[in-house]
């Protein structure tokens, strides 16, 4: 596959951002807007049209937007970032999705798809010498209204020496519903 991206600055605090992904089965083009926001941290948003061939599946073509905020506060050593994604359309895949199905014999993959996809990632430093804490979370549902995935994990990374170490725990449920019964 090849990917190409590229960006221009419009004005002093606007980016104006896209880019292209293609292989033999996908394509994909974005196009996007970030504004810096001063004090109050940056934006963006972005669409992206994609066409794209799962094995053992017609083509289908499909949107998603994304919409993104971060938030560097220097004074507390804290890093927010939160992104929502909408796969407007039951059509959208994303370039993994389709490889997926290429990797096993029947392209099972193609059953699941992502409809709705929220992620939030705060990390904060504890001072000098002390290390890094980090909190994540994401949460999906797909478009046949009966899965659900949410994860969420803790992290803590420093160094000692010359050794870089990180701790973390992490928590996954994925959840489906069949005949009205949660599993």
């Amino acid at each position: 596959f090849s990917q190409t991206t590229a960006t221009y600055g419009i004005s002093s605090n606007s980016t104006l951002y896209g880019g292209l992904q293609t292989s033999s089965k996908y394509q994909a083009i974005s196009l996007g807007l970030g504004r810096n926001l001063g004090e109050l941290g940056a934006i963006s948003a972005d669409v992206t049209q994609a066409w794209s061939q799962k094995k053992n599946e017609d083509k289908t073509s499909g949107q998603s937007w994304r919409i993104r905020y971060g938030k560097n506060i220097i004074e507390t050593g804290t890093n927010i970032t939160i992104a929502g994604y909408r796969y407007s359309t039951k059509g959208f895949h994303t370039l993994s999705e389709v490889l997926d199905t290429y990797m096993n014999e029947h392209g099972y993959a193609s059953a699941y798809s992502v409809r709705n996809r929220t992620n939030l990632t705060v990390n904060q430093s504890l001072g000098k010498n002390m290390g890094s804490l980090s909190v994540s979370g994401l949460f999906e549902d797909y478009w046949d209204g009966h899965r659900s995935n949410k994860s969420f994990s803790l992290g803590y990374n420093n160094g000692w020496r010359n050794i870089n170490y990180y701790v973390g725990y992490s928590y996954n449920r994925y959840t489906w519903k069949r005949n009205n019964s949660e599993r």
